[in-house]
């Protein structure tokens, strides 16, 4: 059976027109600096994730010891021919390490609303020395993930 595993297909740069972005760029257009709006910013997201591979990181409320991971940003489809859907002109991104198994997620427009620590990195930052690279996870002993 082919595999369905999104890491190497997002990590594949012939699958891309644009495989490593402007992360400078991105970070002035969606991060805590720029002065978009939510809506903007949004719009922006889904623009880069035609083109680059982008992943987006979330919490859902209720479950803040969990960081999920959504890949493949999309929108919701508005059907002019049904009824309407709380979905619609939504993002919609998928959870999972595998396409076959990955389960659809609804971000609601607060979702990108920007925080003072929004950031743009390349996925060579984030795996690598100043971040999941740096060796073993912390002990967070305060907060939410605090260790019980």
């Amino acid at each position: 059976m082919a595999t369905t595993a999104i890491g190497p297909f997002l990590g594949a740069a012939a699958n891309w027109t644009q495989p490593t972005p402007d992360y400078t760029t991105m970070q002035n257009a969606v991060g805590a600096a720029s002065a978009s709006t939510q809506a903007v910013c949004k719009a922006d997201v889904l623009g880069v994730a035609t083109r680059s591979p982008i992943v987006l990181a979330f919490v859902i409320d209720g479950d803040e010891n969990n960081i999920h991971i959504g890949h493949s940003a999309t929108l919701y489809p508005r059907d002019p021919l049904l009824a309407a859907c709380p979905y619609n002109d939504r993002v919609v991104v998928l959870v999972g390490p595998d396409l076959a198994t990955s389960v659809p997620v609804v971000l609601p427009d607060v979702a990108f609303q920007k925080l003072a620590p929004t950031d743009c990195n390349t996925t060579a930052y984030l795996t690598g020395p100043h971040a999941h690279g740096a060796g073993p996870p912390p002990i967070l002993r305060t907060g939410p993930h605090a260790e019980k």
